[in-house]
């Protein structure tokens, strides 16, 4: 009985190994397709203004962060 216990630990141990490099291989292809969108999108909301005394720099700011959430499916906004 131990002995099956024993086995069934490790091919649990085992799958669940195999199942974590598979995982991690799919976040790393993610990644490096989404990579360079990421990126630019990043680059586009950097270059709004963003300092108090530019109160239309602000609320195209707000209208950047309203528009990019509702395109990644957020209704929140």
């Amino acid at each position: 009985m131990k002995n099956k216990i024993k086995i069934l630990l490790l091919s649990l141990f085992f799958t669940g190994t195999a199942y974590s490099q598979n995982a991690q291989a799919l976040i790393k292809k993610s990644i490096n397709e989404k990579q360079t969108n990421l990126v630019d999108e990043f680059r586009s909301f950097l270059s709004i203004p963003n300092v108090a005394i530019n109160p239309k720099g602000l609320q195209d700011n707000a209208n950047w962060i309203k528009n990019y959430m509702q395109s990644k499916g957020n209704q929140m906004f």
